[in-house]
């Protein structure tokens, strides 16, 4: 890393499309959603049943902490972007091109398969 800390177009480009998957996501469960998940509540009944102390600890591993290593693991490609992209503003690859027409084609597969 040389110490300029320009922003670039390739972290402006993945840092858009990023963002525009997390509030299509967000606003699809906040819908979805008006009450405790299916999923969370039997997990919740069951582990209840165990005990408070059981219960607690298994909430906080499962539920949190594994929620926290599967989104750093999703977000690891737009750390490693902004962090360790380099080159003049306007320059996008081949590669950056490609990336989003990916991007594009799995958005589209998701908000159709949500529907």
């Amino acid at each position: 890393m040389s110490g300029d800390y320009a922003i670039n177009a390739r972290q402006i480009l993945a840092t858009a499309l990023v963002s525009i998957w997390a509030a299509r996501l967000s606003i699809y469960i906040f819908i979805r959603h008006k009450s405790e998940d299916y999923r969370y509540k039997k997990m919740r009944e069951e582990w209840e049943k165990k005990g408070n102390c059981f219960y607690y600890t298994k909430a906080y591993f499962v539920v949190y902490i594994l929620q926290g290593i599967f989104s750093l693991i999703n977000n690891s490609s737009l750390l490693y972007i902004n962090l360790y992209s380099d080159g003049h503003f306007f320059e996008l690859r081949f590669t950056d091109i490609i990336g989003t027409i990916i991007w594009f084609i799995g958005f589209l597969i998701e908000v159709f398969s949500d529907r």
